[in-house]
Formats: structure tokens, sequence, C-alpha cells
């Protein structure tokens, strides 16, 4: 049989330490940027904001599949474990109603 190993789930420090960073600023979890652009230089100045925000949103990205992968793994190989015992009473429940 083959041997499920559980992902680590980071501690909350952990994740905390991992937060991602906005331009020198670090990201915290309900964090939310709002703002009315008025003028040509706020223009120039959003442009800079979404690039640092586009960044982040990857950096969140790849953090989360960093986290997430290793349980998506766990779980198919569960299931890969479950499937053939699966089909066979699936088969015999078939068969029997017949």
């Amino acid at each position: 049989m083959a041997k499920v190993v559980a992902p680590k789930i980071p501690t909350e420090a952990e994740a905390e330490a991992s937060l991602i960073k906005f331009g020198d600023t670090q990201v915290p979890a309900g964090w939310d940027y709002q703002t009315t652009v008025t003028s040509q230089a706020g223009y120039e100045d959003a442009a800079l904001i979404l690039r640092d925000i586009k960044g982040a949103q990857k950096g969140l990205a790849a953090l989360k599949k960093t986290l997430t992968e290793p349980i998506d793994q766990a779980k198919a190989a569960i299931l890969r474990l479950f499937a053939p015992r699966e089909v066979a009473l699936n088969n015999s429940e078939r068969a029997l109603k017949r």
C-alpha cells in the first residue's frame, strides 16, 4: 500500500512571516488600497501602484500554490488508494440491482 504523507501546514507565525510585499510595505490580510485619480500625475502614480499590485498578486499566487500543492497531491494519492475498491463496490452494486 502506498504511504501518504500529510503536508506541513504553516503556523500562523510562518504565514505572517511570508506576507507579500507591496513596494516597501507588507500586505496584511484584509488590506485594501482605494483612491480616486483626478490628475495626470495621479494616473502616472496609479500605473506604478498597479505594477506593484500585479507583482504582489503573482507573489501571493505563488505562495498559495506552494502551500496548497502538497495538499492537492496528498488528496490525489488518497483518492487513488480508494478508487479500485470504490469501482469494485459500485460494479457489484450495479450487478446485483440488474
